[in-house]
């Protein structure tokens, strides 16, 4: 039985000023699935990202969430539609506390508080669910790389997201911190949650994503498992810097 697209791209492009960063692509976000997208750095990861959460429509092409077309929809509509994301350079409100982040975010989304006792018991129980419960007193400024980090995912899970998107959650994590963020991820995902991500940790990828796209030079060169991915001799080549050689393994 097929799984449900919860996102449907639709041969977008982005040119800027003339230069094509994203040209033609296409595929498909299932619900309930966590999803990768990997590339070399100017691959157009980021701006196809950009143009599904609205940041920037793009040129051509179009954007469905749930079978609606959210091509022109902007960003500041989507915590209400159920979408949220996390940012590759963290932006927390710096000079207040991880439990005043977090309170924040939740009189947004879905399920927004009512009153100020409702988003502190929703910050609770998501700074409980992340990790962060004991430092939420901490001023975010104060933390170092991995607690922004995950400061980062609770503030967006504080807005009851269906679909979550995470711009290079791992970028900086030791590999301690990486197996603490993909655990986090994994339930993330348990706990109902459809997860799209971009990651350079290739470790990371292949234990979280049931689906990876790959992006080269804007476009998009394969799609498939992990293991499909990894062992196509194009992305080898263009990603991973190896080729294939005949009569090689």
């Amino acid at each position: 039985m097929a799984v449900q697209p919860i996102i449907e791209v639709h041969n977008i492009t982005k040119r800027f000023k003339g230069l094509t960063a994203v040209k033609d692509v296409s595929f498909e976000v299932e619900k309930g699935k966590i999803t990768g997208m990997i590339g070399p750095n100017g691959a157009g990861k980021s701006t196809t990202f950009n143009m599904i959460c609205g940041y920037y429509p793009p040129t051509e092409g179009r954007i469905f969430y749930k079978g609606e077309d959210i091509t022109s929809k902007p960003a500041y509509e989507y915590t209400k539609m159920g979408i949220a994301r996390t940012f590759q350079i963290m932006k927390p409100l710096k000079n207040l506390t991880v439990m005043d982040n977090v309170i924040a975010s939740a009189y947004f989304g879905t399920d927004p508080a009512k009153n100020p006792r409702e988003a502190r018991e929703k910050a609770m129980e998501i700074l409980n669910f992340t990790g962060l419960y004991d430092k939420r007193n901490t001023l975010s400024k104060d933390m170092g790389t991995p607690d922004q980090k995950r400061l980062e995912m609770a503030r967006a899970l504080a807005t009851n997201p269906e679909l979550l998107f995470l711009d290079e959650n791992m970028a900086g994590l030791n590999p301690t911190e990486t197996e603490d963020a993909i655990r986090l991820i994994r339930r993330i995902n348990e706990s109902g949650v459809t997860v799209f991500l971009i990651e350079h940790i290739m470790k990371a990828v292949v234990s979280l994503c049931e689906k990876v796209i790959v992006l080269h030079h804007g476009e998009k060169i394969a799609v498939g498992t992990p293991d499909e991915v990894m062992n196509d001799p194009y992305v080898m080549e263009v990603y991973l810097g190896t080729k294939k050689e005949d009569g090689n393994a």
